[in-house]
């Protein structure tokens, strides 16, 4: 842009010499004053022009600062898009290994309904034992009760059976003693 402006100011500045010396060269009033009101507005396009390169360059420093600023800003939003990005990905793989832990508890859950059902089964055979069980001990103690009653009415009779014995023993010992003595008698 200032390439261009420098060419315009030079090729102003050529003009103008030239107007100047055909101006010298020509003696005409009309011909001078029409090249002076030539010469009047180049002047005045070249204040205007110098003018106008004056503020384009403050609109320049302006642009550059912004454009400084925007790129700045651009960095710092890529930044934190980069930050972002990362942190959805930590959180998509921390989503991912949840939902694996999810699965695996979902799994292991599975796995312990199947064992409590198990457990369950094993718990309502081990009672039917238990119950056959106890069904058969006390009908072993009712069968101990009605041997024991036995035992002891047997243990009576025998008692009474060894006193008898005992008893007739005595009698057998009188016997022969009387016997004995009949014997003796006799002799």
């Amino acid at each position: 842009m200032g390439m261009v402006n420098s060419r315009f100011i030079v090729a102003l500045l050529v003009l103008s010499a030239c107007l100047l010396i055909a101006n010298g060269c020509t003696s005409g009033t009309n011909e001078k004053t029409a090249l002076e009101g030539e010469l009047a507005k180049l002047k005045a396009n070249l204040e205007k022009t110098q003018s106008e390169r004056d503020s384009l360059k403050t609109d320049v420093g302006k642009l550059s600062e912004s454009l400084a600023k925007a790129e700045s800003s651009l960095a710092k939003v890529t930044e934190i898009r980069n930050n972002l990005q990362k942190q959805a990905d930590e959180i998509a793989a921390a989503r991912t290994e949840l939902q694996r832990q999810v699965d695996d508890l979902a799994a292991s859950r599975t796995q312990l309904q199947e064992q409590v059902g198990e457990l369950r089964d094993s718990r309502d055979k081990l009672q039917k034992r238990v119950d056959a069980l106890t069904a058969a001990r006390d009908a072993a103690l009712a069968d101990a009760r009605k041997a024991q009653a036995k035992i002891d009415e047997l243990g009576k009779q025998l008692q009474l059976q060894v006193q008898q014995v005992t008893d007739l023993r005595d009698q057998i010992k009188t016997i022969r003693s009387v016997l004995d003595q009949l014997q003796n008698k006799l002799k």
